[in-house]
């Protein structure tokens, strides 16, 4: 009878593989109760798989990387605490960066965050754990069976339809089958490839070698269609370097023959280099990644590196940004997405205006340190390399030649892999990281079986001692950090005191909208809003605003308003026509800031605004919109 555990993994590895890209276009409203889901069961499933497993000894090395995954974990968790309680205190509508994300909305995001960067760790040992149990061939034959839906879709997509289930980025005409997004879909077909050719080197049955074949050629074909240059010049030096792969593999050649060998990957490599000038222009043929591939070589041959950062590239400004985040706070970082909460800030200090982070800061390295400090990413940096060192390790032990091979193929393409993603951080995509913890996973699995260990002669719980001291300490350096950044200097009550932030008196009034009328914010009771005055306005400022309460008519609307201090006059509102308010730009209706580096201050309009009742659209049946709103305050034009 097949073991139970084998339909689970399957299941699992179906779900992570065929469901994150689906909530990502078609559901992706319930996309984080998705993610959540999956995650939880995650969980569970090592739980399970912990308490019921017979022998849970390890060797050293494995031990100190179930701590690494422990103190990682606790750093991502406990960042993550430290901003949700800090947030906690903040008002709902207090704003956390100068583009309008409120505490409310970031409570949210910071969880999402702090899960995301969980699933890494978790699923390191979920994956060590089953592939104690399940043969590595079991495996890779769940894996090219349950990619082949997501390869006939991005096929569907690239040539017939390719709005098909691929809602996200239809203008860029980049398509990801049913990965979480294209870049996904190439990371995990960079990660399959060589799984599933190591597969049909050990596989028995004929049928499935060839199947694993036909899977990992469709999964690279189908890259040109998910446009990621970093994943498509990984596979092409992967290839390059299968001479370097033999050279490790095959111990048995002479040293003469492996040395020619590694000759030859250098001169494969150099070879590819020059031969990339020559035919750059018949690369564009190949589709949005091939044009993306021939304007990068092109600006690399006639501006240099420097502008493939510049330009229309922001990695190099994303890069900045994150190198200045760091510096400010190297201890903690920012909190989990810290960077994307903090890019419009330090943009709109460097320029005065404000701009969304789009994109991460395309660096998962740099991300990581942005988001826990210094001593998160040393824990990073431990978890993705500790499998690297030991996989060479173990290929020292190896003699048996068709697990080395085996062992020579994974090794390369991992240690590929976490070089590749300095131009790309993965964290975000729960299947990329399935994929990408099967291959760290089977590396510690080697190393277990292949290099012996003599307890006796190892002082193994003084050398665990050791590690877990340095450890806390790296731990206790985070949570001062995150401290500095969620309650201390850096923190969000701290920031509505600085000379610079644009939202000092701003509360209760939701996100900038268009409505019928223009552009405005919907406010609820005890309101402030804060407008930007233009400098050749001066003396008073008249402010356009409407109530929507269906029940107007029979029952007028009463409001208060003021400044600084307050509502301190009342209007009532009894009609759906756009009313005025004259108010005197004097100390009490308007204030300063001051952006570092500028002489001149930028003035704003304060105005306290309280209204006797508040409506529901959801409750009238309008829209779904379940918000409280009061009145509607139109900007200036």
């Amino acid at each position: 009878m097949r073991n139970p555990l084998a339909y689970l993994y399957c299941i699992f590895t179906l779900l992570y593989l065929l469901s994150f890209g689906l909530f990502s276009s078609v559901f992706i409203v319930y996309r984080e109760i998705w993610y959540g889901f999956i995650f939880t069961g995650s969980v569970i499933f090592l739980i399970v798989l912990w308490k019921s497993s017979k022998n849970n000894s390890l060797s050293l090395p494995v031990r100190v990387l179930y701590l690494v995954c422990l103190y990682f974990g606790g750093v991502v968790l406990f960042s993550g605490i430290f901003h949700a309680i800090s947030l906690y205190f903040e008002l709902p509508f207090a704003r956390v960066n100068v583009a309008q994300i409120n505490a409310d909305l970031w409570k949210q995001e910071n969880i999402k965050f702090t899960m995301l960067y969980l699933f890494f760790p978790v699923l390191l040992l979920l994956q060590y754990q089953v592939m104690r149990r399940i043969r590595f061939i079991s495996i890779i034959r769940y894996l090219s069976v349950c990619v082949i839906p997501s390869i006939g879709v991005i096929v569907y997509q690239g040539f017939v339809d390719n709005l098909f289930l691929n809602r996200w980025l239809p203008w860029t005409k980049r398509i990801g089958g049913l990965a979480s997004d294209p870049n996904a879909y190439a990371l995990t077909a960079f990660l399959l490839f060589p799984v599933l050719l190591a597969g049909s080197i050990i596989e028995k049955k004929p049928a499935l070698r060839i199947l694993m074949i036909i899977v990992a050629v469709l999964l690279i074909a189908n890259m040109i269609f998910a446009a990621n240059r970093t994943a498509v010049l990984g596979v092409m030096l992967l290839v390059l370097l299968i001479p370097l792969i033999i050279s490790i593999s095959m111990h048995t050649y002479r040293r003469s023959t492996r040395l020619g060998l590694l000759i030859l990957t250098i001169v494969l490599i150099l070879g590819a280099y020059f031969a990339l000038d020559i035919v750059a222009d018949n690369v564009g043929a190949l589709g949005p990644v091939g044009k993306r591939l021939a304007t990068t070589w092109n600006k690399y041959k006639h501006e240099g590196m420097i502008s493939l950062f510049t330009g229309e590239e922001v990695r190099g400004n994303l890069w900045s940004v994150g190198c200045t985040l760091l510096w400010k706070s190297p201890l903690g970082g920012w909190g989990p997405g810290g960077f994307y909460r903090e890019y419009p800030n330090e943009m709109y200090l460097r320029s005065g205006k404000v701009y969304l982070a789009l994109d991460s800061v395309l660096n998962h390295y740099l991300m990581i340190a942005d988001d826990f400090g210094l001593p998160g990413l040393g824990f990073n940096i431990a978890l993705l390399f500790l499998p690297i060192i030991l996989a060479i390790a173990a290929l020292r032990k190896m003699r048996e030649q068709q697990m080395r091979i085996i062992t020579a193929t994974i090794l390369i393409s991992n240690s590929l892999f976490v070089l590749m993603i300095i131009l790309i951080p993965p964290a975000y995509f729960p299947d990329v990281l399935w994929v990408w913890t099967t291959q760290s996973a089977l590396l510690l699995v080697l190393y277990e079986q292949n290099v012996t260990h003599d307890v006796n002669r190892i002082p193994v719980e003084k050398k665990l001692k050791l590690v877990h001291l340095s450890f806390i300490i790296l731990l206790a350096l985070m949570l001062i950090g995150a401290y500095e950044t969620s309650f201390g200097e850096f923190g969000y009550s701290a920031k509505q005191e600085t000379e610079w932030w644009p939202f000092k008196f701003d509360n209760n009034c939701y996100p900038v909208e268009f409505h019928w009328q223009g552009w405005g914010q919907w406010c609820k009771r005890h309101a402030i809003l804060i407008i930007p005055i233009e400098d050749r306005q001066s003396g008073a400022m008249t402010v356009k605003f409407s109530a929507g309460n269906p029940d107007l008519l029979e029952k007028p609307l009463e409001v208060f308003y003021g400044g600084k201090n307050g509502p301190s006059a009342r209007m009532i509102v009894n009609d759906y026509t756009l009313r005025s308010l004259t108010v005197p730009l004097n100390r009490e209706y308007s204030y300063e800031t001051r952006r570092p580096g500028k002489e001149s201050a930028d003035r704003s309009l304060v105005l306290s605004l309280d209204v006797s009742r508040t409506w529901l659209p959801q409750k009238f049946g309008y829209t779904g919109d379940t918000r409280e709103l009061g009145i509607y305050v139109l900007y200036p034009k």
